[in-house]
């Protein structure tokens, strides 16, 4: 039954215009819904489409609208409500420095308030379109904005009040400091604002426009070049919510200056008002509106970054033109022939989307990108772009225009390479020989992405460990694992830290030119010896042991990364006599027999010789002394003398 709003209608939320106007078009028509007109409601919507969903009816309805009609605005006669659960957020990707709306769940407090808009009138129901259990995951409040959002605009506006960064403001919540530093770097290349934040000249004039500061500071600087009119209908239509179809913005803006676009009607009252606000300021056709120090100090000012006004400049020129002025960092080149994937001046890739029109195009200057995790490549997409060529870019890209010399290290040297890039893409590589300013972090950089070589899982590595030099790692590791400092870590990681310590002649021999091969890691690593401990190295971790023949053998000390003891492996009959069996690190360590037969083939393991002779030797004797006949096997070898050779040599 008709109440006080009309009668019952449905409020339906989606989280954005294009699932509105999608659910809209899937309802309208519908044999079931005879006599219900769909209505759809967003922010972005002309004020007389608003209106419509907004006046009471004497027809039932569906108000399928986004967020803004959550508190903003009220649908009358509202008695059920359909909520999606989803809302649609401005998210700050720091990694790319792009922002984008994201689809995500909404908070407990905003289904809350959804709810509520069924029960204005009386009773209603509302009708959640997720799972019980999703519920207990959702966040009891939706996060503040200037956590997650752009801080440009926001901090311009700070910047004009006289409290830059909101010093000295009760904000509701702070300001996230890093972030805030790097939104402040970006109106400072805007001309913005100064040094301690401070508005500018022209950071005034970018805040009196009703646009994003980039889109402002592109309206006023392009206005020169292709006339107040131009830039004006390209700045609406960038600050707009109007699409791209396959990302044509060319396309776009010749829509909307037919009139088929449903934007149309707001598009060209914004484009007005912004010719207005121009050229009412003095920035008319043919003029130079900015004019602080930061614009006329160019550092390339071959190219004229305020030509005179065409009168009749091309629709592709007129939105490339703007849209590479608002955002520079994002004009972008194509990686190879026929190649899908670009390279954005920030540093970031991205990709077109499949069958887009824009394929082919050598340079874009982009307007909008969004986040596809799922995809393949860059994981960023281009959604809004215009094709450009090469000289604008570079002219409306002036201050990212440099030389750069690089420096790496491949293919077990270092390379060096001059370069002419605009931000990130590189224009032109030649050879060149690096300066040691460079090819020395490029050495240390090879040595973290390579690895020293100890390591056979990652390949060769940049050196190559001789028998003594591995020896003395193990060495050391085992002083280190014991008896701790002052003795150095030698696993790989820390070693890689303290490159600089022990290998700093090596690596200035290898900034020189010189190969990898002849380097001698034993040498190198004993500069990390502690001095006066080091004079004790060779008793604490002896190479070779005596053994009661005088014979001297070589110890197998364990890798760095194992927690076994050092081996020595012996004939047993070189062992008579001993009773006990050496250590290591002052005694702190037993060393592991391996007693061998004349043949040296493996007899018995044992860190505890007296042990073995009183309990294994008899039966190690039983088994062998048929075998070995020519060889010693006494009854008791505490007594017997020591044998190299056979019992008739008597060595």
């Amino acid at each position: 039954s008709a109440g006080p709003g009309g009668p019952p209608s449905a409020l339906v939320f989606a989280p954005g215009g294009r699932e509105v106007d999608a659910v809209v078009r899937g309802l309208s028509g519908r044999p079931e819904l005879a006599g219900v007109d769909v209505l759809a409601l967003s922010g972005g919507m002309e004020a007389r489409d608003q209106d419509r969903a907004l006046t009471p009816s004497s027809r039932p309805r569906i108000v399928v609208s986004t967020s803004v009609a959550e508190s903003s605005l009220t649908v009358p006669g509202v008695r059920l409500v359909v909520d999606s659960g989803l809302s649609r957020e401005p998210r700050l990707d720091k990694g790319r420095g792009m922002t984008g709306l994201v689809t995500v769940r909404e908070s407990k407090a905003s289904a809350v308030q959804r709810a509520g808009r069924a029960a204005r009138l009386g009773p209603g129901v509302a009708v959640r379109c997720l799972r019980a259990e999703d519920w207990a995951g959702m966040d009891e409040e939706t996060p503040p904005e200037v956590r997650h959002a752009d801080l440009v605009g926001p901090l311009l506006a700070l910047a004009c009040w006289g409290s830059p960064r909101g010093e000295g403001m009760a904000l509701p919540t702070p300001l996230p400091v890093d972030r805030v530093a790097e939104a402040e770097e970006e109106l400072r290349q805007l001309g913005a604002v100064e040094a301690d934040g401070r508005a500018t000249a022209t950071g005034r004039a970018l805040a009196q426009i009703p646009v994003d500061p980039r889109l402002a500071r592109a309206l006023l600087e392009s206005a020169g070049s292709i006339g107040a009119r131009h830039a004006a209908e390209v700045v609406a239509m960038l600050a707009s919510d109007a699409r791209a179809d396959e990302g044509d913005l060319v396309a776009l803006l010749r829509s909307l200056r037919s009139g088929r676009h449903p934007a149309a009607r707001a598009w060209r009252q914004q484009a007005a008002r912004l010719e207005r606000l121009v050229t009412e300021g003095g920035s008319s056709r043919g003029a130079r509106p900015l004019t602080d120090a930061h614009l006329s100090a160019d550092p390339h000012p071959a190219a004229d970054p305020h030509p005179a006004a065409d009168p009749h400049p091309s629709t592709d020129t007129v939105v490339a033109t703007v849209v590479a002025l608002a955002h520079p960092g994002w004009i972008a080149r194509r990686r190879a022939e026929g190649s899908s994937g670009y390279l954005l001046a920030c540093g970031t890739g991205a990709d077109l989307p499949r069958g887009s029109r824009l394929a082919g195009s050598a340079w874009l200057a982009v307007a909008e990108t969004t986040r596809s995790p799922g995809r393949s490549g860059s994981g960023a997409l281009i959604r809004a772009a215009v094709p450009i060529d090469e000289g604008s870019a570079m002219a409306a890209a002036r201050t990212l225009d440099h030389t750069q010399d690089t420096a790496v290290w491949r293919s077990g040297k270092v390379v060096g390479r001059r370069e002419h890039r605009l931000g990130a893409i590189v224009l032109t590589s030649t050879p060149t020989r690096p300066r040691r300013a460079l090819a020395r972090p490029a050495v240390l950089e090879g040595l973290r992405s390579e690895g020293l070589g100890l390591d056979p899982a990652r390949g060769h590595g940049m050196f190559v460990w001789s028998r003594n030099a591995v020896e003395l790692r193990n060495r050391l590791g085992l002083l280190h694992r014991v008896m701790g400092d002052p003795w150095p870590g030698m696993d790989e990681e820390t070693l890689v830290a303290r490159a600089e310590e022990w290998l700093g002649p090596e690596i200035d021999a290898l900034a020189r030119g010189r190969s990898a091969g002849g380097v001698s890691m034993a040498s190198a690593l004993r500069r990390l010896l502690p001095w006066p401990a080091a004079s004790r190295l060779d008793e604490l971790v002896p190479e070779a042991v005596q053994v009661p023949t005088g014979s001297h053998i070589r110890l197998d000390y364990p890798p760095v990364d194992s927690d076994l003891a050092p081996v020595l492996a012996v004939k047993l009959q070189e062992c008579f006599g001993w009773s006990h069996g050496p250590t290591v690190c002052d005694g702190r360590v037993k060393v592991v027999l391996h007693l061998l037969s004349p043949a040296r083939r493996p007899l018995a393991v044992t860190d505890d010789l007296a042990s073995f002779w009183r309990h294994a030797y008899p039966q190690v004797r039983a088994e062998n002394r048929g075998r070995y006949i020519k060889h010693p096997w006494p009854e008791d070898p505490l007594s017997a003398p020591p044998r190299r050779g056979t019992t008739r040599s008597g060595r």
